[in-house]
């Protein structure tokens, strides 16, 4: 009996070992991949976090490699002239509308729902639903009417317009 359970004691460890080894293998693809040491993957998803102080995230970029923070930096700045071009785009076609409701309706395009947009730009429900009946009101639309309908629709005809 005991022989037995020695036995299958030695496979599992043996199983153990082979799924260890795996493991390893791929963290260490990952972070050659990365271009990072594991602990900077660990500080790297810690910022991602929404919920870190301003001390928290300046610590763990303190982590970070030169290299790291330079690649996140540059991908930071690029993705928010894309924003930025976003909301120049919208400007334009709705020169009529705030900047704080451009950027609710480069949201409603982006197919977000109310919630995710009080998410993102930290505001109350009531705020945002206010400022979409604002929009609805200076593009002169109807309750009933689909707001990210007629900004899709208006942003279509404005960039067949800009092709021609």
């Amino acid at each position: 009996m005991v022989a037995i359970l020695g036995r299958l004691l030695n496979k599992n460890i043996n199983s153990l070992q082979k799924e260890y080894n795996t493991l390893k293998a791929e963290e260490a693809s990952l972070l050659k991949s990365l271009q990072m040491s594991r602990k900077e993957l660990f500080a790297f998803a810690e910022l991602a976090n929404n919920d870190n102080t301003e001390e928290k995230n300046g610590s763990l970029l303190s982590i970070l490699g030169e290299k790291t923070k330079k690649n996140l930096y540059a991908a930071i700045t690029s993705h928010m002239k894309e924003e930025k071009s976003h909301i120049e785009v919208l400007r334009t076609i709705f020169p009529e509308l705030s900047p704080s409701e451009l950027s609710i309706c480069r949201l409603i395009v982006q197919d977000k729902t109310v919630s995710q947009i009080c998410e993102i730009l930290h505001r109350s429900s009531g705020n945002i639903t206010s400022q979409r009946s604002s929009i609805r009101s200076k593009l002169n639309l109807d309750k009933n009417d689909n707001l990210k309908e007629v900004l899709l629709e208006r942003m279509r005809a404005y960039e067949e317009q800009v092709h021609i």
